[in-house]
């Protein structure tokens, strides 16, 4: 598949995925495992893609990520700390998450991009906001 081929075709897989995340409520196979959930694109392909063309390896992961950070902000949750990832870094992860975990490479694509992110961007602890002292 040539890269014009494979972005049109990354994002429709994208839309679908976003589509899906987005009205998904989150399921915890297991505490180690995460979030998992059925796909058109399974993590060995995926892992296949990002081992070949890096331009369509950053489009899938980042379109995963703009879909985590929608779903984030609509439902005022934090998935991962956003502020830390940028440029490789989210590539990088995403890439040694798949080949650390070559069991699940039969799972949803975009279900391990979000296991990966989450596990190595977690959120960041926020401090809690004081309550006001009650007027007298």
């Amino acid at each position: 598949m040539h890269l014009p081929q494979m972005r049109a075709w990354l994002s429709g897989v994208l839309a679908a995925s976003g589509m899906m995340l987005a009205s998904l409520n989150a399921t915890q196979a297991d505490d180690q495992s995460g979030f998992q959930m059925r796909s058109y694109v399974p993590g060995k392909q995926l892992l296949e893609i990002c081992s070949g063309d890096r331009d369509s390896c950053y489009l899938y992961v980042y379109g995963v990520m703009d879909i985590m950070m929608l779903n984030d902000d609509a439902r005022k949750t934090c998935s991962f700390n956003s502020d830390g990832v940028a440029g490789d870094k989210a590539v990088a992860a995403v890439l040694a998450y798949l080949k650390t975990h070559q069991d699940r490479l039969d799972w949803s694509a975009a279900a391990l991009v979000q296991n990966a992110i989450r596990s190595k961007f977690p959120c960041s602890k926020k401090k809690p906001v004081p309550e006001p002292e009650p007027a007298n």
